[in-house]
């Protein structure tokens, strides 16, 4: 089972839109676990679960 998932699965358990989470980003306040190669940024599961 991946541990990682994509910026719009995390966006849609923490009830925002994927720009509010790649604002949050820029701000520091929530920053990607991981960013693949394409810039495609990844959020661990039991993280997000945690914030909800």
């Amino acid at each position: 089972m991946n541990r990682y998932i994509r910026i719009g699965k995390a966006s849609e358990i923490l009830g925002v839109t994927p720009q509010t989470l790649r604002r949050w980003e820029q701000k520091k306040t929530l920053l990607p676990d991981k960013i693949g190669l394409g810039g495609t940024r990844y959020y661990l599961k039991e993280k997000n679960a945690e914030s909800t």
